[in-house]
């Protein structure tokens, strides 16, 4: 009779991949329809904006104060302004009313683009917990993420 001995990182890479391949594959939460209600209260923080990834601190900052009214920051000037959900995720939003602070940045930077992206928004959705804002033809303008609760 003969005994194997196999080492110890052996039996470890054995159990890992007996257990990586016994393991159902996780997909991602569906997209869930938009709802004005469940968007009051809740912050969001740009992570995208108009294609760009990379954003300069402090990002711009969007919440729903009511089902109809929202407000935020473009990263310098706050803003109010008013939106309305309808059905199939169609969202538009009024005019904003920003503060007007004189801002220390070149024209078109991230304040502008993130300006102009809620401007052209007419769809939305939630997707994998995250809020992006759609141009008409389909086009990402805007993804954001929730902010974490202080």
């Amino acid at each position: 009779m003969r005994i194997f001995k196999f080492s110890p990182s052996f039996l470890l890479a054995l159990a890992a991949s007996t257990l990586l391949g016994c393991a159902a594959p996780v997909s991602p939460p569906a997209n869930v329809p938009l709802n004005a209600a469940s968007l009051v209260g809740v912050e969001w923080i740009a992570s995208v904006v108009d294609g760009v990834e990379y954003l300069q601190a402090p990002k711009p900052r969007l919440r729903w104060t009511s089902t109809d009214a929202l407000s935020g920051t473009g990263g310098c000037n706050a803003f109010a302004g008013r939106a309305a959900i309808a059905a199939q995720n169609s969202l538009r939003i009024g005019s904003l009313v920003p503060t007007g602070k004189l801002c220390m940045t070149d024209p078109g930077a991230q304040e502008d683009m993130f300006f102009k992206a809620i401007e052209l928004t007419r769809l939305a959705r939630l997707e994998s917990g995250q809020l992006i804002l759609l141009a008409e033809d389909g086009r990402v303008l805007l993804r954001m993420s929730r902010a974490l609760v202080k």
